[in-house]
């Protein structure tokens, strides 16, 4: 058992070249080879949005041991400038980008690790920023961001997991400013959530990856709409250490499924939702060595939902193709990356009406770009 990725997202807790793809199956391939950018020491979150208003995805890193934030700002060919970098805070970790005082420009929330604070970054309309402020954190080493209107009120809202056991809601008031709404305790050791609503009554839910090693597995949090959760559907089992994880309609039938990653025991496994808030377990799958993020796409133009997914130990990049009921091919496609990928996005860099990947490389301070190749694949 590897302990790497453990030790990179939890005891640092305290404290440009070209590659090409590799061991590809001949009958499909869904990636042209990479391409990669400079950004701050050691990124872990990637986002992407159109920051400049140029209807072209940017994308944003947040650089762990720089303490910064890098904007890389994209061009209609797929390509992306030199990176400008951003002051935020002590080894910035999560991060979720919106429109947080209803500009309609993009802004970014980023949590400082170290300092255990989330510094608000207002977008200036043309891929710079402006501090918003700082909020402290009553919890110690905050980890991971997302953001989404948790209470309708049309305003953005935001959710963060801290290491030590707890999920914590900040309301948004609408002009850049975030109030404390409340903090629920969860499992063991949460690493990374995806919203969506889980049990269809229009209300945004959470699913929840729990790491830690005294009760680790999948929990849900059904939402109210106020901004409140109460702790639903839970699964757990032997040698099951989720690190990650996404949701999409594996198996078509109208119902958010459930893809996580376990480092720990290099696999990558499936769970197909019932529509009422609970999952039945589906396929398990060989994950390589130390799969870290996976992402959830038509990445070969069949019209079947596949999975890609990142393997920090490897530095790889393997596709699976899905078979639109659940399952996935045997003959994998399968990338090199650069050193140490940690995180992924997913979106069309190239306005080609094909889904690309960006990969932050933890180990090297890049950005990878994978193309998608611009003409579908049938089977």
């Amino acid at each position: 058992m590897s302990f790497r990725i453990l030790l990179l997202l939890f005891l640092t807790l305290f404290t440009g070249c070209k590659n090409h793809s590799a061991d590809i199956s001949p009958f499909q391939k869904a990636f042209q080879s990479e391409d990669s950018y400079h950004v701050g020491l050691n990124p872990t979150y990637l986002v992407a949005a159109d920051l400049n208003h140029d209807e072209i995805l940017d994308l944003i890193t947040s650089n762990t041991n720089s303490g910064n934030v890098s904007v890389l700002l994209g061009k209609k060919d797929g390509t992306f400038k030199d990176h400008q970098m951003f002051p935020v805070g002590k080894r910035p970790k999560g991060m979720a980008v919106g429109d947080f005082n209803g500009d309609r420009i993009p802004d970014l929330a980023v949590l400082n690790n170290e300092t255990d604070d989330l510094t608000i970054l207002l977008g200036n309309g043309d891929g710079t920023f402006k501090e918003g402020g700082k909020i402290a954190l009553d919890q110690r080493s905050p980890l991971f961001l997302a953001t989404a209107d948790f209470n309708q009120d049309d305003r953005a809202d935001l959710v963060l997991l801290s290491r030590f056991d707890h999920l914590v809601v900040f309301l948004g008031n609408g002009d850049g400013t975030f109030t404390y709404h409340k903090t629920f305790n969860v499992d063991d050791t949460p690493t990374a959530l995806v919203v969506a609503d889980f049990n269809n009554d229009r209300q945004l839910d959470l699913a929840i990856a729990n790491n830690g090693p005294m009760k680790s597995g999948i929990q849900i949090f059904l939402g109210d709409g106020k901004g409140d959760f109460v702790s639903g559907y839970r699964y757990s089992g032997k040698n099951f250490r989720p690190l990650f994880l996404t949701q999409a309609d594996l198996n078509r039938d109208g119902k958010s499924d459930l893809i996580t990653v376990d480092a720990i025991h290099h696999n990558v496994s499936v769970f197909l939702g019932n529509g009422d808030g609970t999952f039945r377990n589906g396929e398990t799958m060989s994950g390589d060595t130390e799969p870290i993020s996976v992402a959830a796409e038509d990445f070969n133009g069949d019209h079947l939902i596949d999975l890609a997914f990142i393997n920090y130990a490897s530095s790889s990049l393997v596709v699976l193709f899905g078979n639109g009921d659940g399952t996935f091919q045997n003959a994998p496609a399968r990338y090199q990356t650069r050193r140490g990928p940690f995180s992924m996005v997913k979106g069309d860099f190239n306005h080609d009406g094909v889904i690309d990947l960006a990969i932050a490389n933890h180990g090297d301070s890049s950005v990878s770009l994978f193309l998608g190749r611009s003409l579908p694949l049938s089977r």
